[in-house]
């Protein structure tokens, strides 16, 4: 429950290896010099999903536990406001701030702020895309941290997606449609080259072989 922000819902969870911390303080008390780069881990900032309008940091502690365990990664896990309390643009804007949150202080949890790769599942994975292409692509300063996306079962054509709802007769139910506003104009467009662009050119300048 640290936060990151002003508002309720900016509240975030970290799963790290509390081991570094205690080798930190044992180095400000010594003479011993080290490379923090083979002490501080990766970091997964990872962006739950539920639709737009659902979901909770707390649904996914196993995730953050067996990265941590399993993988030796640092987890951030944060909660964002959900419609109707904001729609895409909002929830791009959250999380935006837990990034800016995790680049400023993911090292007092043993995380390598150079080594940052954003992970969504479902709506969390279009709002990370959104994220990357509404801020980190223009952004110096995030574009440095940042070292990958990873998507997962996300929905990017949302033109596409709103027309499979329509066709289930789950669209007048879904928060789909208001929370994906016109507010981002190319949501709602066939921009899809200029997407698909994009990504090739981040993959091949960020992405680390093998993730």
């Amino acid at each position: 429950n640290i936060k990151y922000g002003s508002l309720p819902r900016h509240t975030l969870n970290v799963f790290h290896n509390d081991q570094y911390i205690s080798l930190k303080e044992e180095e400000k008390v010594s003479e011993i010099t080290y490379n923090k780069d083979n002490i501080l881990k990766p970091v997964i900032l990872f962006i739950h999903g539920g639709a737009w309008g659902s979901g909770f940091k707390s649904m996914y502690g196993l995730l953050g536990r067996r990265m941590k365990n399993e993988c030796n990664y640092v987890s951030v896990i944060p909660n964002y406001r959900v419609y109707p309390s904001a729609d895409i643009s909002g929830q791009v804007r959250d999380i935006h701030k837990a990034l800016l949150w995790t680049i400023n202080n993911i090292e007092e949890y043993g995380g390598n702020n150079q080594q940052i790769y954003i992970m969504g599942h479902s709506s969390g994975a279009q709002i990370a895309m959104l994220l990357l292409m509404c801020y980190a692509y223009e952004d110096t300063y995030i574009h440095q941290h940042i070292k990958g996306y990873i998507g997962l079962n996300g929905p990017y054509d949302i033109a596409q997606h709103i027309k499979l709802e329509e066709i289930r007769r789950l669209h007048t139910t879904s928060p789909m449609l208001p929370a994906n506003s016109p507010n981002l104009p190319f949501i709602w467009t066939k921009q899809f080259d200029q997407l698909n662009n994009w990504n090739k050119t981040y993959h091949n300048n960020h992405i680390v072989d093998g993730v």
